[in-house]
């Protein structure tokens, strides 16, 4: 892994509005991007975007760490922290919404539409204002979280750790596979462009080796490994072959050159 950046941004009482929500998505296509969250991960390049300019723009907190360094909270580790806290939000999202929902349902309806007359003229602030007032008057739900021994934690935070591992190996190796594709794709036209002007290429295979510099050698020795490439995909080996033994005629009194030939087998 060459490298691995983290970056989580959160709203506090408020929601991101839909335009804020699609200038976000021009800053990453695969970040996670909700009414109060942005996060992303990087196992190359990195955030698109100034983070601190993102925090004063859009949200309230923001988190960010990289494998050059780790969070160290009071002396905990943090795969234990991410051990301890697994399954809580899943626990507790659905939960909450159902609530905020039954919660709103029971207010006077000319207060609600008061609210939303509100949000059509583009206050900003209704969101917040109605979770201040939810917090006041729902009590927050008891944790649910069963107690786990620090064993238990250790062997789920090996878990959680695997994961991300196999994770950030799987995208490593697309984007191996995606260089990859990308190298044979050059490759190919690279030769496909050669092949329309082989009679240029082998004058400038003579060009070089006639300067008698080593750097002119090696330089005629790559061209001719294409112009080989070219003659086994086109089914013309003889011919490249012939080709080669006429260079080989008229360059004999070149020792380094021909050493050159043999040790590239040519």
């Amino acid at each position: 892994m060459s490298e691995y950046q983290y970056y989580e941004f959160q709203t506090i009482d408020r929601q991101l509005t839909d335009r804020q929500m699609r200038e976000l998505r021009t800053i990453s296509s695969r970040a996670t991007i909700s009414r109060t969250r942005f996060s992303n991960y990087y196992t190359y390049g990195d955030l698109k975007a100034n983070p601190r300019d993102l925090l004063v723009r859009y949200f309230d907190a923001s988190l960010s760490f990289a494998h050059w360094f780790y969070i160290d909270i009071m002396g905990l580790d943090r795969g234990f922290l991410a051990a301890a806290v697994d399954g809580a939000s899943k626990a507790s999202a659905t939960p909450l919404a159902r609530k905020i929902d039954i919660w709103i349902g029971r207010l006077d309806a000319d207060e609600r539409v008061a609210l939303l007359s509100r949000v059509a003229r583009g206050d900003g602030t209704v969101g917040a204002e109605l979770m201040r007032r939810f917090r006041q008057r729902v009590p927050a739900p008891a944790a649910t979280l069963p107690l786990r021994t620090a064993g238990a934690l250790r062997a789920r935070a090996e878990v959680l750790a695997e994961q991300r591992r196999e994770v950030i190996r799987v995208r490593a190796a697309k984007e191996r596979m995606r260089g990859e594709r990308e190298q044979a794709a050059a490759r190919d036209r690279y030769l496909s462009t050669l092949a329309k002007r082989q009679a240029d290429a082998w004058r400038r295979v003579e060009a070089l080796v006639i300067t008698k510099r080593p750097r002119d050698y090696d330089a005629a020795i790559a061209l001719l490994r294409d112009l080989r490439e070219i003659g086994e995909r086109k089914g013309r080996r003889e011919e490249f072959t012939e080709h080669i033994r006429a260079l080989r005629e008229a360059h004999a009194k070149k020792p380094s050159f021909l050493a050159r030939l043999r040790k590239a087998g040519l």
